[in-house]
């Protein structure tokens, strides 16, 4: 089988976007299809390519497909890039039809043209957040197969689409990657991290889709856990040049001092060493309708196959995958609790254990290879609509 992996995002990317589209396309291949990654041609400062930037064996294709990413700001530009790029990647289906048989996007808009004049292929959209728009409505009810990563999103798209085949499948992790990391000591060392602190990790950005993360919160948080308990580091990996300037910024108005935090970018190759390096990892997603109910927690799936102490938002998305047993949770939009519980991890590190063993056993079911194979079952079977 040949599958043509459409992204409408770059690849390689800063973002967890990226990433996610290299390992899904990963397992594809390694599941037996003959895969080709179609990725915009939008500039970015990444010298690399995807598979050097992220450590990935080139066990598929990347073509890189002509795309405007010319006012791209502006949202008349951003829509006219969106149809230039729905448009190319229409004609390449069209020039190499004998060579797919499965069209897959994470973007309903690139799938238009060939849902509507491909009717040949095999078309599957992955969708992760809401939409209400006229054009998702047609291409989500033409499409063969649907895949939400959230109840949430497949209470709103059963109803919204009047279509009960849809498939709800999380986001995957890939749980090799912590077998070869330095020990704790080594990593310590590198990060220039006392070996004596206990580390409050953090690992992502400080937006998504224009919606903050809660990193505000965890600072002004570790800032009153600090006040009880100077051996307390905080850890901020994943930020952005300019993010970096915020978030040291609040640490100084929170009145943590030269040394007590870490703030830096996000080395992919690095990844597994910025969670190991932790003991404690954080996931303080605000109360909003989409950390609620429409998110994959991506993160958690990391955090999880790390084996550490994790401190969670009481939130649906979340508790879809884990209970008490596994993390601490905490209530959102809460400093006084989250700082609360920064303050009980840190004095009980013994009782984390069992947690830890209850996530690592939780995790393998989210592997990117057992989210494929369950993907390809959904595939080969008819729809149902």
């Amino acid at each position: 089988m040949n599958l043509t992996y459409i992204a409408s995002v770059r690849v390689p990317s800063e973002k967890a976007s990226g990433l996610a589209i290299m390992r899904q396309c990963q397992s594809f291949s390694g599941s037996g299809y003959d895969v080709v990654l179609l990725a915009p041609t939008f500039r970015d400062n990444i010298t690399l390519n995807a598979f050097e930037y992220y450590g990935i064996s080139p066990t598929f294709v990347i073509k890189k497909i002509l795309s405007w990413d010319f006012f791209r700001s502006t949202k008349i530009g951003f829509y006219l890039s969106r149809i230039f790029q729905m448009m190319t990647v229409f004609f390449y289906c069209v020039r190499h039809h004998k060579q797919i048989d499965v069209v897959y996007a994470r973007d309903q808009w690139m799938l238009l043209a060939i849902t509507l004049f491909l009717r040949k292929k095999v078309t599957v959209c992955e969708v992760h957040t809401k939409h209400r728009d006229y054009i998702s409505r047609v291409v989500l009810r033409r499409v063969d197969k649907m895949i939400v990563i959230s109840g949430g999103l497949l209470t709103y798209y059963t109803q919204f689409l009047s279509r009960t085949d849809i498939l709800q499948e999380p986001s995957g992790v890939n749980v090799s990657q912590f077998q070869n990391v330095p020990k704790q000591e080594s990593l310590r060392k590198s990060f220039n991290i006392d070996s004596e602190a206990v580390v409050v990790g953090y690992v992502g950005k400080y937006t998504t889709m224009g919606q903050e993360k809660g990193v505000k919160e965890l600072v002004e948080a570790f800032a009153l856990a600090y006040k009880f308990n100077s051996k307390l580091h905080l850890l901020v990996a994943g930020l952005e040049e300019v993010e970096i300037e915020l978030v040291s910024d609040l640490c100084i108005k929170f009145g943590l001092p030269e040394g007590s935090f870490s703030l830096m970018e996000l080395d992919q190759s690095e990844f597994a060493s910025y969670l190991m390096v932790s003991d404690i990892l954080i996931i303080n997603y605000p109360d909003t309708e989409h950390y609620r109910y429409y998110m994959s927690p991506t993160k958690l799936f990391a955090y999880m196959a790390s084996g550490k102490q994790i401190i969670a938002s009481d939130l649906d998305s979340i508790r879809e995958i884990v209970d008490e047993s596994m993390v601490m949770f905490v209530t959102p939009d809460s400093v006084q609790d989250l700082s609360s519980k920064i303050i009980t991890a840190s004095n009980h590190p013994y009782s984390s254990v069992s947690m830890s063993t209850e996530s690592l056993k939780k995790v393998s079911q989210y592997s990117w290879e057992n989210r494929t194979s369950r993907i390809i079952n959904h595939i080969s079977h008819k729809s149902e609509l």
